[in-house]
């Protein structure tokens, strides 16, 4: 698919879709989904995906997180609050997530809930959250959710079964109102998530929330959350008068 494309594309490379809402009806499990680059000029493709299992989200092109300027990127948001509670991407049981540049999504950028096994990697967020939706409350004894951060750039729900999440080499930056990446584990999930090499930059916390995390965990009830996290950086995480966290736990059950 590809934003600059003619209305009326059948999703191959020479007319491909022009919309993600046509794509993700004509895609089956499995699936291998292509954004081709379009010029930074033209918006990007808006209205969100919701992915089915086993498929790629695939950005073409060179990669998207390097230093150096990209003419044209592939680019994806999602603008509309009633489709998909405004998430860009929402994931899937063993899905791959990668090369996408997305931008200024009503609420999550990437966002998961009881998916199995994931790979998000590679991938640019910026100015993601522009309702400031909360998303990570921080819970102190007693089960009180006293603490409200924004909802993160990339973010994922367990709360049952066994999950393994691979969230690797992310640029996430210039956010006004989100979290960076957040794992929560509730009920009875087991979760192994390895967090690496994401680079986080210039974070700041969202007006009427009161904290703002690089990198949130948090487990509840019974639920196990194992982390691996080594070479992210975090840089002008915060904001004046911000409660600004780089990696954050909370164990609340």
């Amino acid at each position: 698919m590809n934003a600059g494309a003619a209305p009326d594309g059948n999703g191959s490379e020479r007319t491909p879709f022009n919309s993600l809402e046509a794509v993700e009806r004509a895609s089956a499990p499995g699936d291998e989904i292509a954004v081709l680059p379009s010029p930074l000029s033209v918006p990007p493709l808006d209205g969100g995906i919701v992915l089915k299992p086993g498929q790629k989200l695939i950005g073409q092109g060179p990669p998207v997180n390097g230093t150096t300027p990209l003419e044209q990127a592939p680019r994806i948001t999602n603008s509309i609050a009633t489709r998909n509670s405004g998430d860009a991407v929402v994931l899937a049981n063993d899905v791959e997530v990668s090369n996408l540049v997305i931008v200024d999504s009503y609420r999550g950028g990437i966002y998961g809930q009881n998916v199995g096994e994931i790979r998000v990697h590679d991938n640019n967020l910026s100015r993601t959250n522009t309702s400031c939706t909360p998303g990570f409350y921080v819970y102190f004894p007693g089960n009180k959710p006293l603490l409200s951060n924004g909802w993160a750039a990339i973010m994922v729900d367990e709360d049952r079964g066994a999950a393994s999440l691979s969230i690797l080499n992310n640029d996430i930056h210039d956010g006004i109102c989100n979290d960076g990446i957040d794992v929560r584990a509730t009920g009875q999930a087991h979760v192994a998530a390895r967090v690496s090499s994401n680079r986080l930059l210039r974070l700041a916390q969202g007006p009427k929330l009161h904290s703002v995390l690089a990198i949130g965990m948090q487990t509840s009830d019974a639920a196990v959350l194992t982390v691996e996290s080594a070479y992210n950086s975090e840089t002008y995480i915060g904001s004046p008068n911000a409660d600004c966290e780089g990696i954050f736990t909370n164990q609340t059950g």
